[in-house]
């Protein structure tokens, strides 16, 4: 667990390490027109550029080297995580995921799986001895990110998006005619001109509102006694509202309010993502603090066990002290070697494991294999621990962790895709509403218009 002062430098570093973890995500308006913006507005478009991602260190990590040496404190530690850990960097584009997922649910789209896993992070070589297998990276899959329900079983939303359709054209025909004494010629001739505009919306009440508007004129060149020009136009607007299955706010919104709430989830995966992997990189600095203690207290063990061998060896010679000891003091010397040879290795390993951790590009960072790391922390002891209930830690746990406020989120998404599955056990009841205005010729008087209503079980 991370004491309260690690925490403060989170705090602090994180508000000064921006250099490499900002997502520079450029959003692009285009032009707007006064006069046309508020008509136009549901159809303007965003354009979003993503950058490539930065592979290159921050200019604290090569600040920090002096006379081939990287020293480190924990501020330091936290500080690097933030600016070059790559793991961080990919949790912060899930905010930005997660408000293009809302954008598609609130034009009537389904939910789109934008979750990423939580990395654990890298973990420390073993203290027993020497891990051969270690590479300095923790397995397991890491905690996912829960609340991204993609669907949902109940009557798909409607489309909110308005739909503007617009088509003209032109065209000439010439049809051979042999009853002449019916056309008055031998060809008859014909130019014709359409228009057609429709626009169609639905509303988040399942409502669905279609309007379609077609003209088309004709000329024919004959003498015989036609309609002509000949026109024919249509307004057709149409009304549907279902009545019982996909009625209402609670059941055509869900899928906009479960992309609310995943849009907090990945706001606290992100929280999670720093704090685990700062806890991670701190593990592997302290880590570092006690194995460079256990190679100080094995070197003295070593020196202890020299010094007690060569006094065992000088009795021996003048008589005072049987030659077992000497043997005996031999094979503690040697088991002192190896001790110390043990820590030495876990040190060196320990450096590589937090060297990968605080860069980007191991490969291309050649240089750091012959830099050492000093740490410039050392472990205190306080002099008195605060003893708290274990009741009063329960509740802090509770309260303050991202997992148990993710799960209540994911809890509440449930909740709200469960409206939709009742929703599905209704009947399809559905009330249609349509009115048709005709003008067939230029010399007729246009038909009167005409509703039609109906219900659909």
């Amino acid at each position: 667990m991370i004491a309260p002062r690690f925490l403060a430098l989170i705090l602090l570093a994180s508000g000064t390490a921006v250099w490499a973890q900002q997502s520079e995500v450029s959003i692009e308006v285009p032009p707007q027109n006064k006069y046309t913006y508020w008509f136009l507005k549901p159809f303007h478009l965003e354009k979003r550029t993503v950058p490539e991602i930065k592979l290159t260190n921050s200019p604290r990590l090569e600040q920090l080297v002096r006379g081939g040496n990287l020293y480190l404190s924990a501020q330091d530690v936290i500080a690097l995580a933030l600016e070059n850990n790559l793991d961080i960097a990919v949790q912060r584009y899930g905010p930005f995921l997660s408000r293009e997922v809302l954008k598609r649910a609130e034009a009537g789209g389904l939910l789109r799986d934008i979750s990423s896993p939580v990395t654990p992070g890298p973990a420390s070589v073993s203290n027993a001895g020497v891990s051969a297998a270690s590479s300095g990276l923790a397995g397991g899959a890491g905690i996912g990110s829960v609340g991204s329900v993609i669907t949902g079983i109940g009557p798909n939303p409607p489309g909110l998006d308005p739909v503007l359709i617009m088509q003209a054209g032109a065209g000439h025909q010439t049809t051979p005619e042999t009853n002449t004494q019916l056309n008055a010629t031998t060809e008859l001739v014909a130019n014709y001109r359409y228009g057609y505009v429709a626009y169609s919306q639905s509303f988040i009440t399942g409502t669905n509102v279609n309007l379609n508007f077609t003209d088309q004129t004709t000329y024919q060149k004959s003498s015989a006694p036609l309609f002509n020009p000949f026109i024919q136009a249509t307004l057709d607007f149409n009304v549907s509202q279902p009545l019982l299955q996909g009625f209402g706010f609670a059941v055509n919104n869900r899928y906009i309010k479960v992309a609310r709430n995943n849009l907090k989830v990945t706001d606290l995966v992100l929280k999670q993502q720093v704090s685990t992997t700062v806890a991670a990189v701190l593990n592997l600095y302290w880590d570092l603090v006690s194995f460079n203690d256990a190679v100080r207290i094995k070197q003295q063990a070593l020196d202890a066990a020299q010094k007690l061998y060569e006094g065992n060896k000088k009795q021996v010679e003048i008589g005072a002290m049987a030659g077992i000891e000497v043997t005996r003091t031999g094979a503690a010397v040697s088991a002192a070697k190896e001790a110390l040879l043990i820590a030495q290795s876990n040190v060196s390993q320990q450096e590589i494991v937090l060297k990968n951790a605080l860069n980007r590009n191991a490969m291309a960072s050649a240089w750091l294999d012959d830099i050492h790391v000093i740490p410039l922390d050392r472990i205190e002891i306080p002099k008195t621990d605060e003893v708290r209930p274990i009741q009063d830690l329960v509740q802090e746990a509770l309260k303050n962790r991202t997992e148990m406020e993710s799960a209540n989120i994911d809890l509440d998404s449930r909740k709200i895709l469960l409206k939709g599955t009742r929703n599905n056990l209704l009947p399809t009841l559905v009330w249609r509403a349509r009115q048709i205005r005709s003008t067939k010729t230029a010399a007729a008087p246009p038909t009167p218009i005409s509703w039609a209503a109906r219900a659909r079980y």
